[in-house]
């Protein structure tokens, strides 16, 4: 990995120095123990690193050493839906807690590991890093970084465990995609052969509880579009994306000047939408 970062050690407990560190690993290898992986929090929860793709490295392989499926890994990067990865950009990749290892148990091999660090956020505790996003000891936590009080400065630099540089795939169960993850998943290897990408907007989307159950399918009704087009619609509230099909514009009575766009049923159960009417983006 290309970083910039100091580690000193102390007697009395361990201090970390990280400056625009990435993981890129080499033309062989997707992480090697010279990495940091660094670990962010997505709108949706999710625990992400950043990769620097390295020469002869795939978007592809990248997606099979953390376990993910393409599915998963252009939710978090919805650019490379149209272009693969240029050598030195950065991608996005899941990192769920199943992947880190939080103790060095006996056998334990420096040169097999990488370092998995969390930068600490205005307002956290060490007692909510561990218990709430890595769901780990408080001890623990504070142990491997000598630490003797919960209270943190935002910006600071906590090792919450190791990966495995061998890879993930072995230690995650891939996920299942569900029959409207798998709906999606179809719009979208037709939304990336459609020859002119809609222009973003964000508008205000209403829904129709049941609509598109029976189908199991994914649409949308919604003025200027021709029917039979994919569109990309994310919930702004949590970044969930879908990809959905236009069937038609909204009937008159659904007050098109103020909502636009109209879902399915089945869009907003897949987006996760409260009740009511919600703000999207519509690509």
């Amino acid at each position: 990995m290309k970083l910039s970062f100091l580690i000193g050690l102390t007697l009395m407990g361990l201090v970390w120095t990280v400056g625009d560190a990435y993981c890129s690993g080499d033309s062989l290898h997707y992480l090697t123990p010279q990495d940091t992986v660094m670990l962010e929090i997505a709108p949706d929860q999710r625990k992400f690193t950043q990769h620097t793709f390295a020469p002869r490295q795939t978007l592809y392989s990248l997606s099979r050493f953390y376990a993910q499926d393409m599915a998963q890994v252009l939710e978090l990067n919805p650019s490379l839906a149209q272009t693969a990865p240029a050598i030195g950009q950065a991608v996005r990749i899941a990192v769920p807690n199943v992947a880190i290892r939080r103790y060095r148990t006996a056998g334990f091999r420096q040169n097999q590991f990488a370092p998995v660090c969390y930068r600490v956020r205005p307002g956290e505790t060490a007692y909510g890093i561990a218990k709430t996003i890595f769901r780990m000891p408080v001890d623990t936590l504070m142990a491997v970084n000598g630490l003797s009080s919960t209270d943190l400065q935002p910006g600071q630099v906590l090792q919450v465990g190791w990966m495995d540089i061998s890879g993930a795939a072995d230690k995650i169960k891939p996920r299942a995609m569900s029959p409207l993850q798998q709906a999606s998943y179809r719009n979208y290897q037709h939304y990336k052969r459609q020859a002119q990408p809609q222009e973003a907007s964000r508008m205000v989307a209403r829904w129709t509880e049941g609509t598109g159950e029976a189908s199991g399918k994914l649409f949308a009704l919604v003025d200027g579009v021709a029917p039979g087009t994919i569109l990309k619609v994310t919930n702004t509230a949590n970044q969930k994306v879908a990809y959905v099909e236009v069937i038609g514009r909204p009937a008159q009575n659904t007050h098109r000047t103020q909502f636009g766009l109209q879902l399915s049923g089945t869009v907003a159960r897949l987006l996760g939408a409260a009740p009511g009417n919600f703000y999207v983006l519509l690509e």
